[in-house]
């Protein structure tokens, strides 16, 4: 009796059970990542409250001081455009490291991985929003 076969019907229980727990997983895959966009998110506004953890005040501000958009080559131009990210980012990733800190004792590491992934992209993102704004006025010059 143990290696009988399923019946037909029992097959067609098994598979609608199947489907409907594949729709559950999804549904649940679908939440979860919401929920580590959305925490990410809050997470990158409070940072951004703080003027010294906001990277992209701090490139802007660092951008500034280092005379962008002034009568330099090229050349000089990334060259102080490097040095000037080079000086912003440091108070930003002290920030960004208090930040993870903090969550690593509140979070489950998988968890914790998530949101800290979620935070870089969103950090990429500022990144590239300001070499988009940098990069056409340094090749206009």
């Amino acid at each position: 009796m143990a290696n009988e076969a399923p019946s037909d019907r029992e097959q067609g229980v098994a598979a609608m059970i199947g489907a409907q727990f594949d729709q559950l997983v999804s549904e649940a895959r679908t939440a979860y990542g919401a929920a580590v966009s959305s925490c990410a998110a809050s997470l990158a506004d409070a940072l951004r409250q703080r003027p010294e953890a906001d990277l992209k005040s701090a490139l802007f501000r660092s951008a500034a001081a280092s005379g962008w958009g002034g009568r330099l080559s090229p050349p000089q131009q990334r060259q102080q455009m490097a040095y000037a990210v080079r000086q912003a980012l440091p108070p930003v990733l002290a920030g960004l490291d208090a930040a993870l800190a903090l969550l690593r004792g509140a979070l489950e590491p998988r968890v914790y991985v998530a949101v800290g992934r979620a935070l870089w992209d969103l950090s990429g993102r500022d990144l590239f929003q300001f070499v988009q704004v940098i990069v056409p006025s340094v090749s206009k010059m």
